[in-house]
């Protein structure tokens, strides 16, 4: 079983060493880890790009790769966060480096975080949701150069409700066009359990969105427990692995050379 979401220190807000990611990883009967550090170009969040010299990490994750040759797989990986008007730096800085995974991520809508309190102004819950859902559609069908998608349900965390849900059946139309697109592409869905870190009720995803990816035929599913410090890495792994199960996936996967390899679950 691979974790293949998770932020270290290269992150802005990573608190934990690549060594101690990999010991948890270990710890935890982990096959191996992704280590997505941030790229999120123009982010408004931090008032900063969340640039990091991704040649020091790349040299890095090698040195790590090497040391714990045998015992762990260490990839070399990256988030990159989606916003219109970032689409060519983003496939400048990332495709002509040695990324075994792309993590694709929206984090911004229309230069503001759904983490602030000021992206609900104005807006029902609903709409906000929409104009969330509707730019991941855009990130998909404008910048393909990705191998998952990320946490589908982000709002979700920072919607200003007490039920922070984001229903399959509220938002079926755009849910199901965001799916067949990426099966479309032959690109993965993301099982994010970054819902334990943030203490929501409902730790994961409506599993409808998932029932819906496999009936539509899709097949890469990635596990990614979206962990900035040790104490959540692998997050809800069992529990997620006997969902998915349940739904009839067989296969969990993780990328090496940006080549989907299927892990039997």
């Amino acid at each position: 079983m691979f974790d293949c979401h998770m932020h270290s220190k290269f992150s802005i807000d990573g608190k934990m060493t690549i060594e101690e990611a990999c010991d948890t990883a270990l710890s935890k009967g982990l096959s191996g880890i992704a280590l997505t550090e941030h790229f999120d170009y123009d982010c408004t969040t931090f008032n900063n790009n969340l640039n990091i010299d991704f040649d020091d990490y790349i040299q890095k994750i090698d040195e790590i790769s090497h040391k714990y040759k045998g015992k762990l797989r260490v990839l070399k990986s990256v988030e990159v966060g989606y916003q219109p008007h970032v689409i060519e730096i983003n496939y400048a800085t990332i495709e002509n480096r040695r990324f075994d995974y792309v993590l694709s991520s929206v984090h911004i809508v229309k230069s503001i975080d759904p983490y602030y309190e000021s992206y609900y102004d104005g807006i029902t819950i609903k709409e906000a949701c929409l104009l969330y859902l509707n730019e991941i559609l855009n990130s998909i069908k404008n910048y393909p150069h990705f191998d998952v998608l990320g946490h589908i349900d982000y709002i979700r965390r920072y919607l200003p409700i007490q039920n922070k849900l984001l229903n399959y059946i509220d938002y079926k139309e755009i849910i199901d066009e965001i799916l067949i697109t990426l099966i479309s592409m032959d690109k993965g869905l993301e099982f994010n359990t970054g819902g334990i870190r943030y203490k929501l009720d409902s730790v994961f995803t409506d599993i409808n969105i998932y029932e819906r990816f496999k009936e539509l035929g899709g097949e890469k599913i990635c596990l990614g427990s979206d962990a900035h410090s040790t104490i959540n890495i692998a997050d809800g792994f069992s529990e997620a692995s006997n969902l998915l199960k349940n739904i009839g996936f067989k296969y969990f996967v993780h990328f090496e050379n940006r080549k989907a390899i299927f892990d039997k679950i």
